[in-house]
């Protein structure tokens, strides 16, 4: 696999998949811990769209893969009360979105 968004990293983080183990936790209904086979076989979703950066730049028609945040909030069922949600990637990097619980 090579890269398929030059400008955002420089190589593709790699992981040990036998220990990889996402989690979804915190104010929801169902707290939710998956192994790679579990998370594979989740629905896969293509799409195309532009990676924007908060510090102004861009990379156009960007293609990404993988699960949908919205089948993942459906599954996890975000008590009323939260606001937040707190992503954490392979790489280290990590963001926070208050938007992202709006539309349940």
């Amino acid at each position: 696999m090579g890269i398929d968004h030059p400008g955002i990293t420089l190589e593709i983080p790699h992981m040990k998949i036998e220990s990889w183990a996402p989690t979804i936790e915190g104010d929801v209904e169902n707290k939710l811990k998956l192994d790679w086979r579990q998370f594979t076989a989740l629905p896969y979703a293509e799409s195309v769209s532009d990676f924007r950066c908060v510090e102004g730049w861009s990379v156009p028609d960007c293609r990404w893969g993988g699960v949908l945040f919205k089948n993942l909030v459906q599954t996890v069922k975000p008590y009323e009360q939260a606001k937040y949600v707190w992503f954490e990637s392979a790489d280290g990097y990590t963001t926070s979105r208050s938007r992202c619980l709006e539309k349940r």
